[in-house]
């Protein structure tokens, strides 16, 4: 398990039986909130076909890591193991799903959009300003144009 932009990501590994599944989503529960993260990253590439074992305990990974706070994703479902999941009927609803690592820190970390958005208006001279008046000395820029000019 390693941490990526605030995010514990996890690969999901196929478990001999329903106790080392178990123990496997408390130690992700225990990494999350040791290491204080936003989010959890389940990475799933390394497995081909999910039985009903495994995708209860991928689906109770996500459901639980919502119920700590915690946003997850899973990333690197191929189409044999989404076909599988909807076999099986399994309720989808909690989970959501990326093509990759860097879209699932997107996910979690959306980009912020700006508090104020720009307005050119507000850049537009004011007509009721007045320009300031020339003064009989040259601005330090003309007198820098002028000296490199010589």
């Amino acid at each position: 398990m390693n941490v990526a932009s605030g995010c514990l990501v996890v690969t999901f590994i196929e478990h001999p039986n329903e106790q080392a599944a178990l123990e496997f989503q408390r130690e992700v529960f225990e990494e999350a909130i040791q290491r204080e993260t936003d989010g959890i990253i389940l990475d799933v590439s390394g497995v081909s076909l999910m039985d009903s074992c495994m995708s209860r305990s991928l689906v109770d990974i996500c459901q639980a890591g919502l119920i700590l706070g915690k946003k997850t994703v899973v990333v690197g479902l191929k189409p044999a193991v989404v076909a599988s999941l909807v076999e099986l009927e399994i309720d989808l609803s909690c989970i959501s799903a990326a093509v990759n690592t860097e879209e699932a820190i997107a996910l979690i970390h959306p980009p912020e959009a700006d508090a104020e958005p720009f307005n050119t208006e507000d850049t537009a001279l004011d007509e009721d300003v007045e320009p300031e008046e020339e003064s009989g000395e040259p601005d330090e820029a003309q007198e820098e144009e002028e000296c490199l000019s010589e």
